[in-house]
């Protein structure tokens, strides 16, 4: 009751200050009185909820009595120096005040029925505190000014002043939003490694001008209704499709309906038809089946990985109106709140005997600032702490830049001086300092194409502990950004075509019949090396149904492994109880596949194909650690789609044995 009571007495002070802003805002005189007032109540209205808090550590609405705490004091703040904030920002913190509040008086049902936080810590009597003072310093601050004042002051909030100066033509300065942007980092996952190297695949080469350019590899087994199928309509059965190259990857997915019309034997085949057809830039693909093509197609993904794991980031001191020779020789004082935000951003280290990433120091006797942010290696170019010629290498050749711009007057800052870094650096960011607090603005080379997060709010201020998140998100992604732009292109590009390059040199094309006769001689020569060691590996397959057939005719399927071909019998109610046993000595587990076809009898003709599907020995091996029945949807090799994809039900058992 106590709470409720205090938030109405708020609610009610915030409305009797939004009727006295709109009489007094056009006297200076009636400005100077009406702010030292709201002040005096903010702050008394603070220390009331601090104490509520303090009495009642556990209460249900603790967190929204914290919350109004926070913006209590933030707009104690804004409102405690001169000059004073314009009318409009005035009342925007006073509603988002009152927002609050409200929902204190009136929770909503998830607001009431939301359990306690046993697990927060307990406040220390320093804390206790911090309000009380912290407002008497307002407002003896306030009252100082208010004495010293001109009268003749304009009514100008320098917090709707961009934070850097708008008109360039070295560089695109970024536009404030409306409100706080959500930070999100751009992350690319490696999705070879996550979802098809340790899954039975199919690999391509495509190829213009003899020389390769890309790598598509597609799941053997398929997916229901995936979302991502752009060839076609999302309908039925899709493959998930990753499509490799010099600009990095895409996941797509092949509907099973767009490959109705090829008829082909195997899905291989199929599929090698199916991109030939669709091929452009005149690209001409060809399958290829070897066992070491996965490991070279993940190694690109290593080599020249499109997720960024280490971060050089340059960061200067500068002041308006200094050139870049000045801003070079600056050397902030130690109670500069410079070195405050590089301890928020690192921690210093001594780079000599430095073995973690070193951000091109090489070995060298001096110090710098480093962290470990979000799994990535960040190392600091601090401009005061490096010398001239480290000035010349490392900052000319660093692409993102913090530039610290300590003006409490809130001047736009003019990026103009630092074109005279050279190309190389695309990508900027500004932090003003206001009353201890942080402004940001950010401005880029016009090559870059927009990334996010965009400026927040011009009259926004981050406290030192939030500034690092939102600063380094937008840092890393505009180095993400600065890999697909011109010239930083090229060194992501370039290396990765020469990778994709030598692995068509690295792979000729053969037919499939060429294919073949080679897996079964290596397969062969495995055989012969395993044979004396007294081992045997057996895999027993059970055919148990096939769904969905297109004619009541029987019906028998057909498994091959290498040059192992076994079949059931031949069955009119698509059941079966035999078993096909294989035997896996020599076998490749990661490479070699099971190919399974359903054949249609036919008595007096060649007998028809309805359905094909590959299972990787691997995935073979480990269904059967599960002991049950699983369904494989079939590719349909007949001319004739049937609406219901043809399903097949297998059962694995497999055995190891010294003899």
């Amino acid at each position: 009751m106590e709470t409720k009571e205090l938030g109405k007495q708020l609610i009610e002070s915030l409305e009797n200050m939004t009727q006295d802003l709109k009489a007094n805002k056009s006297d200076v005189a009636a400005m100077d009185l009406y702010m030292v007032n709201t002040v005096r109540v903010l702050t008394i209205s603070c220390v009331e909820f601090q104490e509520l808090i303090d009495r009642y550590p556990d209460s249900p609405n603790e967190n929204q009595c914290r919350l109004i705490v926070e913006k209590l004091q933030h707009a104690i703040v804004l409102f405690g120096g001169k000059p004073y904030p314009k009318p409009n920002l005035i009342l925007r913190n006073l509603r988002r005040i009152s927002i609050s509040a409200k929902k204190l008086v009136t929770p909503s049902k998830r607001t009431m029925n939301r359990p306690r936080n046993t697990n927060r810590r307990e406040v220390t009597p320093m804390e206790k505190k911090k309000s009380l003072h912290f407002a008497q310093l307002v407002i003896r601050k306030s009252l100082q000014d208010t004495d010293s004042a001109d009268e003749n002051t304009e009514d100008i909030d320098p917090l709707f002043n961009p934070v850097v100066y708008g008109n360039q033509q070295m560089f695109v300065v970024e536009d404030h939003t409306d409100s706080l942007p959500i930070a999100q980092l751009n992350i690319i996952d490696d999705v070879y490694n996550e979802l098809f190297f340790f899954n039975s695949h199919i690999n391509y080469l495509g190829f213009e001008n003899d020389e390769c350019k890309c790598i598509v590899s597609v799941l053997n087994n398929p997916d229901i209704a995936c979302e991502e199928a752009t060839f076609c309509m999302d309908l039925g059965t899709s493959y998930k499709t990753l499509i490799c190259n010099k600009h990095g990857h895409n996941l797509t997915s092949i509907n099973n309906i767009a490959l109705s019309d090829i008829h082909q034997r195997t899905i291989g085949a199929c599929f090698e038809e199916f991109f030939n057809r669709q091929a452009t830039n005149d690209y001409t693909y060809y399958l290829v089946k070897h066992k070491l093509l996965p490991g070279d197609i993940r190694n690109i993904e290593k080599t020249h990985r499109q997720s960024i794991k280490k971060m050089k980031i340059a960061i200067l001191y500068a002041k308006n109106g200094q050139t870049m020779q000045e801003i070079f020789e600056n050397q902030p004082p130690q109670d500069s709140l410079y070195w405050k935000f590089l301890n928020e951003l690192g921690e210093v280290i001594d780079l000599n005997g430095w073995s973690k990433y070193k951000g091109d120091f090489g070995e060298v006797d001096q110090q710098s600032y480093y962290t470990i942010w979000k799994g990535i290696e960040i190392m600091f170019h601090v401009g005061p702490m490096l010398t001239v010629e480290q000035h010349r290498r490392l900052l000319g050749n660093d692409i993102a830049f913090i530039i610290f711009n300590e003006e409490d007057t809130l001047c736009e800052f003019d990026p103009s001086p630092l074109d005279e870094l050279g190309t190389v650096p695309q990508l900027f960011s500004i932090v003003q300092t206001y009353r201890k607090l942080y402004r940001v603005g950010f401005f880029n080379r016009s090559n870059i194409k927009p990334f996010g997060p965009p400026p927040p709010p011009s009259d926004y201020c981050f406290d030192i502990g939030n500034v690092k998140d939102f600063l380094l998100t937008k840092v890393h992604n505009g180095l993400m950004m600065a890999r697909k732009c011109p010239p930083m292109n090229r060194l992501f590009t370039e290396p990765r075509a020469q990778c994709i390059k030598e692995i068509g040199e690295k792979y000729p094309q053969e037919t499939l019949k060429q294919m073949h006769k080679r897996e079964i001689t290596e397969f062969k020569e495995r055989k012969e090396q395993m044979e004396g060691m007294g081992v045997r590996e057996e895999l027993n397959m059970k055919i148990m149904e096939v769904s969905n057939l297109p004619s009541s005719n029987s019906a028998y399927v057909q498994v091959r492994l290498l040059d192992q071909k076994k079949k059931t019998s031949k069955s009119s109610t698509g059941k079966w109880k035999s078993k096909l046993v294989f035997d896996l000595l020599g076998t490749d587990k990661t490479q070699n596949e099971l190919e399974l076809t359903v054949y249609m009898y036919d008595r007096f003709g060649s007998d028809s194909s309805v359905g094909h599907c590959v299972i990787g020995l691997q995935d073979a091996i480990i269904i059967s650690q599960e002991n049950r029945g699983v369904w494989y949807d079939l590719f349909c090799i007949d001319s004739v789609q049937s609406v219901d994809a043809v399903r097949c039900k297998v059962m694995f058992e497999y055995g190891h044995f010294i003899e």
